[in-house]
């Protein structure tokens, strides 16, 4: 057990204890770091980041008449990556993702349609009317 000088004003602890002291903001400091590490590495595994970004490019159509969809909603499901259709029905959506990714199409005139994109160029998203 350490021994307490106590003074008028304050009291203090002998040197060995300060130095346990000062070591504990390295402590909390690895505290926070290690389990951050740990959740940062889970979610890069968990949303399969590639190294390099993913362009996805394709068009929305209508099923009935193949005409362009535009003003459709797209967005990934597992991420924050989302596009609205052009007038010609064309789309572009930047992800960190790796294929293949989940994703969510919606426009008000048609069915929401949930689908698994596994190729990136020319894709032709096929909307079915409500």
């Amino acid at each position: 057990m350490p021994t307490l000088y106590r003074d008028v004003n304050r009291t203090f602890i002998l040197p060995e204890l300060y130095f346990l002291n000062k070591n504990f903001g390295l402590m909390k400091a690895l505290l926070f770091i290690i389990p951050l590490t740990i959740v940062s590495y889970s979610l890069y595994n968990h949303w399969k980041v590639s190294a390099s970004p993913v362009i996805i490019q394709g068009k929305v159509v209508a099923k009935q008449s193949n005409v362009p969809v535009q003003q459709a909603y797209i967005h990934i499901t597992a991420g924050e990556e989302e596009a609205i259709t052009a007038k010609d029905g064309s789309f572009i959506i930047k992800t960190w993702q790796s294929l293949p990714v989940e994703c969510t199409v919606e426009h008000k005139d048609f069915i929401k349609r949930k689908m698994t994109i596994t190729d990136n160029n020319n894709l032709i998203i096929v909307l079915q009317a409500k």
